[in-house]
């Protein structure tokens, strides 16, 4: 194990921003461990006011690419869509839509998170109640078509048919 001196610590700050090399291939330079390097870009081991820490985290998006995701889902994008434009999942885009990742934005840009609950599918008029019950077609197709869920058609018809029987 090397014993460190600030000229050493320096020179691996020095290599951090380089994304090209893994922490373990920095430490193999300077005959350090991988983790050690990651305590020093840190800024958590070596403590030096001058030093801006080197958070080399493993995220695929920045904050710009954050704020372009969440700008396009206001604007009606899905987030389907949106996770193979950008390369992440479909969670990933859910999380930052909803605030639980990326919460607080270095230059202060606040954001409204998308909420949507149960229960929060478009209501039926009675006049769409009424084609409902004379449609014939299928309940996926109604569904679809009214833009609710066929748990929302299936109740419809069933209010309709308890009304008939009184």
């Amino acid at each position: 194990m090397t014993t460190l001196t600030w000229e050493t610590v320096r020179a691996v700050r020095a290599l951090g921003p380089d994304r090209s090399l893994t922490y373990a291939e920095i430490g193999a330079r300077f005959g350090i461990t991988g983790n050690r390097v990651a305590n020093l870009l840190s800024g958590y081991s070596w403590k030096d006011k001058s030093f801006t820490p080197c958070l080399r985290s493993r995220a695929k998006l920045d904050w710009p690419t954050v704020r372009l995701i969440r700008a396009r889902y206001s604007a009606g994008e899905t987030g389907p869509a949106l996770a193979a434009t950008f390369g992440v999942s479909h969670v990933a885009i859910h999380f930052i839509v909803t605030g639980r990742n990326w919460r607080n934005d270095p230059l202060g840009f606040s954001y409204s998170p998308v909420r949507k609950g149960r229960g929060a599918m478009p209501k039926i008029s009675p006049a769409q109640a009424e084609e409902i019950v004379q449609s014939r077609r299928s309940i996926a197709t109604l569904a679809c078509d009214f833009g609710v869920s066929e748990v929302t058609i299936y109740r419809v018809l069933k209010e309709h048919k308890l009304e008939a029987a009184a």
